[in-house]
């Protein structure tokens, strides 16, 4: 089976449920997004805000390392929250698979 055949099955079976079936996954995707952005962002504040108490930026800066590694935890740790919400509401929409190989194929075409 090919790639664009998967694809085409997963819209398949996407438009199999009536319409009613389809409208309440999108509702509940949607619910999913929303959630998952906001305890990212949540988090991620958090994080920044914890690793700020210890002084991290400043340990950092004693060893060479200019960089502010507070936000950038704090940044790494919201977007992995976003992805797994992302994933998530394409889980609720039954095409998962489908846009993670577009993904895949995406990457391996660039690199």
């Amino acid at each position: 089976m090919t790639i664009i055949d998967t694809f085409f099955n997963g819209i398949e079976r996407i438009y199999e449920n009536n319409l009613e079936g389809l409208l309440f996954n999108i509702g509940i995707a949607l619910i999913i997004l929303l959630i998952g952005f906001v305890v990212g962002k949540l988090a991620g504040r958090v994080v920044t805000k914890f690793l700020h108490e210890f002084e991290l930026n400043n340990i950092m800066k004693t060893a060479g390392i200019k960089r502010s590694l507070e936000g950038v935890i704090g940044s790494f740790v919201s977007y992995i929250i976003y992805f797994a919400a992302i994933i998530m509401a394409l889980n609720q929409l039954n095409i998962t698979s489908v846009v993670l190989y577009i993904i895949l194929i995406t990457v391996i075409v660039v690199i």
